[in-house]
């Protein structure tokens, strides 16, 4: 997941963003994400091995649905990351940043040959090794993501900045890049529109940030 570039208890649009204003504005607390502060929570969860045992047994029967740590709960209990350890976790957290920041560079980019044959290698070649062919349809991806995306919860301030749509756009770009066999179908800009929800949500303070 990317960095938490938007800040504030409510992520709504600006007027510098230059849109129309959208009706849910007529209702102060409508389309809006309110931040939930969880330090707490979260030392006394996942920082402790004994309490964690019984945090777990309790989620699994349905007895934490107040709890405002999901976040970190879902990554915890998929294993992309353990417990105990304050330091390990944000090693952890970076190693993932890194890690998609150097997918989403490497797809970002038009790969070419470093000794290019201009037979071969320009906009107007029909030759299958010509990597302009991957260019054209990485854009296209692109295209149907984005086509999405500024659809993606409407009742929702949030959504409609460009900070959250480019965040959104290069998820679902870069997962499709991953797993070309099953690439982007449409729906899965709610799957992930609804991951950011919670994360923002359940964001920490910038000074003690887990996300």
């Amino acid at each position: 997941m990317e960095d938490a570039v938007i800040s504030g208890a409510k992520l709504g649009r600006s007027e510098s963003d230059g849109k129309h204003t959208h009706p849910s504005h007529q209702n102060p607390h409508a389309g809006t994400i309110e931040k939930i502060h969880s330090r707490e929570e979260f030392k006394k969860y996942f920082l402790d091995p004994e309490m964690f045992a019984n945090f777990r047994e309790k989620c699994i029967y349905g007895e934490m649905g107040h709890q405002k740590c999901r976040w970190t709960s879902w990554r915890v209990f998929l294993g992309i990351f353990d417990i105990g350890s304050e330091s390990k976790i944000r090693e952890k957290v970076k190693q993932a940043r890194d890690a998609y920041y150097k997918e989403l560079e490497k797809y970002s980019n038009l790969r070419t040959k470093q000794k290019l044959n201009p037979q071969i290698d320009n906009p107007l070649s029909t030759d299958t090794k010509n990597p302009w062919n991957s260019f054209f349809e990485d854009n296209q991806l692109k295209t149907d993501i984005k086509k999405d995306v500024e659809r993606t919860y409407q009742d929702i301030d949030f959504f409609f900045t460009k900070q959250a749509q480019d965040m959104l756009t290069n998820i679902l770009f870069v997962w499709s890049k991953q797993n070309p066999d099953l690439s982007y179908k449409q729906g899965m800009n709610e799957i992930v529109g609804t991951l950011m929800i919670v994360c923002f949500t359940e964001n920490f303070t910038t000074q003690n940030a887990d996300t």
